[in-house]
């Protein structure tokens, strides 16, 4: 894992710390090498989940509003997030720095 992911994952960990959530379960499902993190609140429950060696994670709540608190939280932060109901993809400082590679090409 490269710092800048780490990066990523520190400030979503840090977030929904500050959100009043607690991470619960943290591992990889070897199938599909895909590594998760499970964080739980009040009988609400955020799982992020992202792809080995990806920059884009993605993150299903329980509620709706949850994805929404933790978005603006994010989209504060720098990162970019694309909500969608109780689904959101969360695009990593890895793939933002290409992304204005690209834009600022001739």
């Amino acid at each position: 894992m490269t710092g800048t992911i780490r990066h990523t994952l520190d400030t979503i960990h840090v977030t929904l710390e500050q959100l009043g959530y607690t991470g619960e379960e943290f591992g990889a499902a070897r199938l599909v090498a895909m590594m998760y993190g499970i964080y739980r609140k009040l009988g609400e429950t955020m799982t992020i989940s992202w792809q080995s060696g990806s920059a884009v994670y993605d993150v299903t709540a329980t509620e709706a509003a949850a994805i929404d608190a933790l978005s603006a939280e994010l989209t504060r932060k720098g990162l970019i997030c694309e909500p969608a109901g109780n689904r959101m993809h969360v695009h990593g400082q890895e793939h933002i720095d290409a992304e204005v590679m690209r834009m600022l090409q001739p």
